[in-house]
């Protein structure tokens, strides 16, 4: 079963982690901990710890998400809700709303969420690649860039407005305590300097839109 069980010491490192400052690309992620210490966990009060989960079912059929749920139910305190089936760029950009399929997806998940778990939201503007822009969502994930958005760098004008538009949204949707808006971020600083040190620009700029709306959320890439 694809589910990822995160501990409390786990979440502390993740949760509180942004990207460093320029100068030193090996460290990537540095701990703020200014939070306030974590409430009791919502589930098993025997446990002083989180216990979380992914939002990827055992198998992908109705027997399989019914499982899903009714562990979720038991289990989490804490569900992670990882979206890499691309960014809406265009809608984003022109502030438009989303696809009726993009929405159905994020509603579909956030249904699932057993009532009093925390949400730690996983947003991502890189491709499978970890170099290039993320694919189109459109009336369906993973659609091909249209052609004004091939060869777009991550550093580019468009590409942050667009993104911090999606990340802005979907944060409004979820309420989620924790943000991750970059999974996997680390391939692109061996794969290409150039595609890392254009997310360092994004990332830096996201972070710092959201901080001034929403000064508590806790942001940070994986």
């Amino acid at each position: 079963m694809r589910i990822l069980t995160y501990t409390l010491t786990l979440l502390v490192c993740l949760a509180g982690s942004r990207l460093a400052a320029e100068g030193n690309d090996h460290e990537i992620l540095e701990q703020d901990n200014k939070e306030a210490p974590f409430e009791k966990p919502a589930k098993g009060a025997e446990r002083p710890f989180f216990m979380g989960f992914s939002n990827i079912p055992p198998a992908i059929s109705i027997d399989g998400i019914a499982a899903y749920v009714k562990f979720l139910d038991k289990h989490s305190d804490i569900v992670c809700l990882n979206f890499d089936g691309g960014v809406p760029w265009v809608e984003a950009l022109k502030g438009k709303d989303f696809s009726m399929s993009l929405m159905d997806d994020w509603k579909g998940n956030r249904d699932v969420v057993p009532k009093g778990n925390t949400i730690l939201l996983s947003l991502t503007p890189l491709d499978f690649s970890h170099v290039k822009l993320a694919k189109y969502y459109g009336e369906k994930k993973d659609l091909e860039l249209p052609p004004q958005w091939s060869n777009k760098t991550l550093d580019n004008a468009d590409v942050k407005k667009a993104y911090l538009n999606y990340v802005k949204a979907a944060v409004k949707f979820f309420n989620p305590k924790y943000v991750s808006i970059g999974q996997n971020v680390n391939e692109a600083l061996t794969a290409s300097p150039a595609a890392w040190r254009d997310y360092k620009d994004l990332h830096k700029h996201i972070y710092a839109e959201l901080k001034k709306e929403h000064p508590k959320l806790r942001v940070f890439a994986t």
